[in-house]
């Protein structure tokens, strides 16, 4: 394949990928199922179908080889993103419930997808395919979840700190360590050449990953950086190196390369700050240009008019049940008998029946080593798709918890005050901290009320979530709290990671219903009337007064002087309430270290000002 064609394809799957993907997301699905599905638009299903002629064009047959291979370089290191995402941490406190829902989530799929695929016509193996082998195979692709599409869930549905999140995460984490080595062991059964040949393999695969964790994984620990310290360009290379190492030999034992990255990923130490950099390094290029390549070659293979008849799809329908059936069953049984209520053990067995980009990926392996047909193919794309579409708008209706939940309230809203109290600090960056503070400490003093300090971790990258909840005790926070505790002001803590941070701002304001919200802005944020991002959602949906503090270098508050005194833009009954508190108003002539200016007016300059407060009057109240 020439270069030319391979750019081409690239830049097709990028486009329509990203369409795809703002358009799914638009519908509240997770950015997986646009991907998925520019995959199979790309294909013969629908390009094909509709313009052949453009399909030839862009994918032409001559080019499936180079792409199959730049997909599956994807697909190695994909894994290898996947294994990372794995940390013991997950299933501290909750081990054994989540080995339980785990084991029941895999074995009762895996046996009734056996059961199922022994009645299902021969025509849908590959012809001189054992029947057990093929039998197997389905169990297993019915068997497995979708790690990171569940995490990425349960992050934009505000439900990883909740019980029924952490306990989805951690039984999601075993079951993806398990599936893998379970797959691993039936790839390895069929490609051997007769039953010692598979126990020979089986026995490799199992020496090389003990070698992997007790041998690797230890002088990982030792060699890799100490805490605080950056990642150099050569471990980075050297663990480039051994993902490519490990899946070379995975794919000569037999089980295929994949499982390789997979298994450098999940021995990679999650202490010194290695593992988080070689995701942020790595993740971008490989979830937005080779995992869509994936998608598309995938996408190329699936072949939608192989279904043309009722029987067809009355089979396809049939093993969306059982999928369905046997890993919602089975995870939610487990899941009640494990303490938890019925609502919730629902949620989690609707949770671990995500399989998306997981089964797709066990798909194509089936398809590689010739266990499945291409009909049989087609349909358990769908049973993936169909799968994951119906996780989120099932999971609002039978688990939708409040915002409360999530911040440890009762289901129960306390009743508003009849006046709003207190004052609610978003610090994001930690220069800001300290002023922010000591403006909540001199409002304090003249206006008493509880000080929360809010500090919201924006999702941006799909692993992100899970250094969201390790890095609870954030620089911002600590900022925040060490000057608190300076001036003697007693605060409340709100933390998690957010994929939608202005919308949670606000919802957190009408739960505490604070008399004003502080946050800080970098001056880049700011327009003189347009503000946008996390900054203009606040604005516009808070239901209280809003501050936005601008700082231009100043590192203390000790003057200030209020510009407009219109009655209702509140600026200088907040002056007022500031020079109570002690922070003295400038004397003409003097530099304030603090310019109190309404929103209204924009953002200008303030003449000799060290910082900028704009201040956004209470909504009137209905």
């Amino acid at each position: 394949m020439h270069i030319d064609q391979l750019l081409l394809q690239i830049g097709v799957v990028l486009l329509v990928g990203r369409f795809l993907t703002r358009l799914i997301r638009k519908l509240g699905q997770p950015a997986v199922i646009g991907e998925i599905v520019t995959g199979i638009a790309l294909g013969p299903s629908l390009l094909g179908a509709l313009a052949p002629g453009w399909m030839a064009a862009v994918f032409p047959a001559d080019s499936m080889a180079g792409l199959g291979t730049v997909a599956q370089l994807g697909l190695v290191f994909f894994m290898f993103l996947v294994g990372l995402e794995f940390d013991p941490r997950l299933l501290a406190g909750r081990a054994r419930a989540a080995l339980v829902i785990s084991g029941a989530g895999i074995l009762v799929p895996l046996v009734s997808g056996v059961a199922v695929a022994l009645a299902l016509p021969a025509d849908l193996s590959r012809p001189g395919v054992p029947v057990t082998s093929f039998a197997l195979f389905v169990g297993v692709a019915m068997s497995v979840t979708a790690f990171p599409v569940l995490a990425r869930i349960l992050t934009e549905r505000r439900l990883v700190r909740t019980p029924v999140g952490a306990m989805a995460l951690a039984a999601a984490a075993v079951d993806d360590v398990a599936a893998w080595s379970l797959l691993a062991v039936v790839v390895g059964i069929v490609s051997a050449a007769g039953p010692w040949g598979a126990l020979t393999t089986v026995g490799l695969t199992l020496a090389y990953a003990g070698a992997v964790w007790f041998l690797v994984r230890p002088l990982l620990a030792r060699i890799g950086p100490r805490e605080g310290s950056e990642v150099s360009v050569e471990l980075t290379a050297a663990a480039v190196l051994l993902v490519v190492a490990s899946a070379w030999i995975t794919e000569h034992i037999g089980v295929h390369a994949l499982f390789g990255g997979f298994l450098v990923g999940a021995a990679m130490p999650r202490t010194g700050g290695l593992s988080t950099a070689l995701s942020e390094k790595m993740e971008d290029f490989v979830t937005i240009v080779l995992l869509p390549l994936f998608f598309a070659y995938s996408g190329l293979r699936t072949q939608m008019g192989l279904l043309s008849s009722a029987e067809d799809w009355a089979l396809t329908a049939g093993l969306l049940f059982v999928a369905t059936a046997g890993k919602f069953g089975g995870s939610a049984l487990a899941a009640r008998w494990t303490g938890l209520g019925a609502r919730e053990a629902a949620a989690v067995g609707v949770l671990m029946n995500t399989r998306g980009l997981m089964e797709i990926v066990v798909l194509n392996v089936g398809l590689d080593i010739g266990v499945v047909s291409e009909r049989m193919f087609a349909m358990m794309v769908i049973v993936a798709v169909v799968t994951t579409w119906i996780t989120t708008p099932v999971l609002r209706r039978i688990y939708s918890p409040a915002l409360q939940q999530t911040l440890h309230h009762p289901p129960t809203p306390e009743p508003a005050p009849a006046v709003p109290a207190g004052t609610l600090l978003c610090v994001a960056d930690p220069k800001l901290a300290p002023a922010l503070v000591g403006l909540a400490a001199a409002l304090g003093r003249s206006r008493p009320g509880p000080v929360w300090v809010v500090h919201l971790r924006p999702i941006e990258r799909p692993g992100e979530y899970l250094r969201g909840e390790a890095e609870a005790e954030a620089e911002a926070v600590e900022a925040a709290t060490t000057a608190a505790g300076a001036a003697g002001l007693g605060v409340e803590v709100i933390s998690f990671a957010s994929a939608e941070p202005g919308d949670d701002l606000v919802q957190i304001a009408a739960i505490k219903r604070p008399a004003l919200l502080l946050m800080g802005a970098h001056r880049s944020t700011l327009g003189v009337e347009n503000l946008g991002g996390v900054t203009g959602a606040v604005l516009r949906g808070a239901p209280c007064a809003v501050g936005i503090l601008v700082d231009h270098g100043q590192q203390g508050l000790s003057t200030l002087r209020a510009d407009g005194h219109a009655p209702d833009d509140g600026v200088a009954a907040l002056a007022a309430a500031l020079a109570a508190g002690g922070l003295r108003p400038a004397e003409e002539g003097e530099r304030p270290d603090l310019q109190l200016r309404p929103y209204a007016a924009g953002l200008r300059d303030a003449d000799g000002a060290g910082s900028t407060l704009l201040l956004r009057a209470a909504p009137a109240a209905t």
